[in-house]
């Protein structure tokens, strides 16, 4: 498990293994999605279309 403290932005740090872990890098997009009480953070996938 890991912890991160909230700033008064809102703001928490991803942790460096966990960041490692999921292949999260600077500039990536992350996903938050709320399941039973819990937050999954996930690396985001952006698909851009061309109009």
């Amino acid at each position: 498990m890991w912890t991160s403290r909230v700033s008064k932005q809102g703001q928490a740090s991803i942790p460096k293994e966990l960041r490692k872990l999921l292949n999260i890098e600077e500039g990536d997009i992350v996903a938050f999605t709320q399941k039973d009480g819990n937050i999954i953070i996930q690396k985001a996938t952006v698909v851009v279309e061309n109009k």
